[in-house]
C-alpha cells in the first residue's frame, strides 16, 4: 500500500467516524424521544377533548369542567334585595309555600389551637380570624399576630368565632314563623331565567383573551379543603383519569390509561420541599379567581369560599397540563 492509499484511508476515517457517531447519537435520541412525543400527543389530545364543544351551555351552579375562555355558560339573573317577611308576600306576590333563597350570616364558636388552625389549608398566617377572649370580647387578629404573643404557643387552646354568609332555601311562611317580627330586615335573592355568557366575559380582560385552559368548579359543601382541594380534584379526577390511548399492533378495542396518583403526592417531601403536585397546587391556588355569582363580584381571596354561591376559576397553560400528564405517566 503506497502513501497515497494510506492518506486517503486516513482521510475517510477522519470524516466517516464522526458522521457515524453523529448518526448513532441522533438515533439514540430519536428512539428515546419517541415515547416522550407519544405521551405529549396523548396529553394534548386529552386537553382538546376536555375543551371540546358542548351541546348545551354549562350551568354556572353545576360547573366542574376544563374549558376554553370562549365556552358558553348559563348564568341566572340575580339581584339581592333587602326586604321583610311581610313585604315578600305583598310586594313580590310570592306564594307562602313557594321556595325562596335568603342570605343569612351564621356564627359558630370553635375551640382549637394555633397548630390545628394552621393545618387547615384555607387558613394562612395572615388570614383574619376572630378570637374570643376569656371575657367574651371578640377581637380580629391573624395566626401570625396570635403567635407573636409570648403567652401563646402552638398548642395553647383558643376560642374563635367563625362568621359565614350562606344561601338558605326556605319559604315566606317559614320566615314569618322564625323571624323576630314581620318587619325584620332580611336579604332575599331574586332570580330570573338565565342568560348565556362566555367565560371570558367574567374574567379580567387580559385573562379572557388568553388561549389557556380553565378549570371551573362550582363550590359545594364537600369542598372542605378550599381551593387547594378543588384544584387537586380537578387534576386527579377530571384530567388525569380515564385518558384514552392510541392502540397499536392491530388491537381493535379502545384502551384507557388510568393514572393512580399516590395519596400523599401533594404533601411536602422528607427534605421539606413541596412535591411536584404540591407546587402546582400552591401556584394555582394563588392564581385562581373566585366569582361570586350571587353578588356578581370577582376576587382572588383563596381563604374563604362559600358553597352554593361561588365559582372557582383556575387557569392552566397547555404546557403546564402536558408537563403534569408527563410527570404522572412516568412516576405511577
Amino acid at each position: 500500500m503506497n502513501k497515497n492509499t494510506k492518506s486517503k484511508g486516513s482521510l475517510y476515517l477522519k470524516y466517516i467516524i464522526p458522521v457515524v457517531i453523529a448518526l448513532l447519537v441522533g438515533l439514540f435520541f430519536l428512539f428515546r424521544s419517541g415515547p416522550e412525543k407519544k405521551i405529549e400527543r396523548e396529553a394534548e389530545k386529552r386537553i382538546e377533548a376536555l375543551k371540546g364543544k358542548l351541546s348545551e351551555p354549562i350551568d354556572l351552579e353545576r360547573a366542574d369542567h376544563f374549558v376554553a375562555a370562549q365556552t358558553v355558560i348559563s348564568k341566572k339573573d340575580r339581584r339581592i334585595i333587602t326586604t321583610t317577611p311581610e313585604a315578600i308576600l305583598k310586594d313580590l306576590s310570592v306564594d307562602p309555600k313557594s321556595e325562596i333563597k335568603v342570605l343569612i350570616e351564621e356564627e359558630k364558636t370553635i375551640i382549637t389551637t394555633p397548630r390545628e388552625l394552621l393545618k387547615n389549608r384555607t387558613i394562612h398566617p395572615d388570614t383574619p380570624i376572630y378570637l374570643i377572649t376569656e371575657g367574651g370580647l371578640v377581637t380580629e387578629t391573624t395566626p401570625r399576630k396570635l403567635l407573636a404573643d409570648p403567652s401563646i404557643t402552638l398548642d395553647t387552646p383558643i376560642k374563635i368565632l367563625e362568621k359565614v354568609e350562606k344561601v338558605a332555601v326556605t319559604t315566606p311562611e317559614e320566615l314569618q314563623k322564625r323571624a323576630p317580627s314581620p318587619e325584620t330586615p332580611i336579604r332575599v335573592i331574586v332570580e330570573k331565567p338565565g342568560e348565556t355568557i362566555t367565560l371570558s366575559q367574567l374574567l379580567p380582560e387580559e385573562m379572557g383573551l388568553r388561549e389557556d385552559t380553565f378549570y371551573i368548579h362550582s363550590v359545594t359543601r364537600e369542598d372542605v379543603q378550599g381551593i387547594w382541594g378543588i384544584i387537586q380534584h380537578g387534576l386527579m379526577d377530571q384530567f388525569l383519569k380515564g385518558i384514552p390511548m392510541d392502540t397499536e399492533g392491530g388491537f381493535p378495542e379502545e384502551k384507557f390509561l388510568t393514572l393512580e396518583i399516590p395519596q400523599y403526592a401533594d404533601e411536602p417531601e422528607e427534605e421539606g420541599y413541596s412535591s411536584f403536585l404540591g407546587k402546582i397546587l400552591v401556584t394555582k391556588t394563588r392564581e385562581s379567581y373566585v366569582y361570586n355569582y350571587t353578588s356578581g363580584r370577582m376576587g382572588k381571596n383563596p381563604d374563604y369560599i362559600f358553597p352554593g354561591q361561588e365559582l372557582v376559576i383556575s387557569p392552566f397553560s397547555n404546557n403546564e397540563l402536558v408537563q403534569i400528564y408527563k410527570h404522572f405517566s412516568k412516576n405511577t
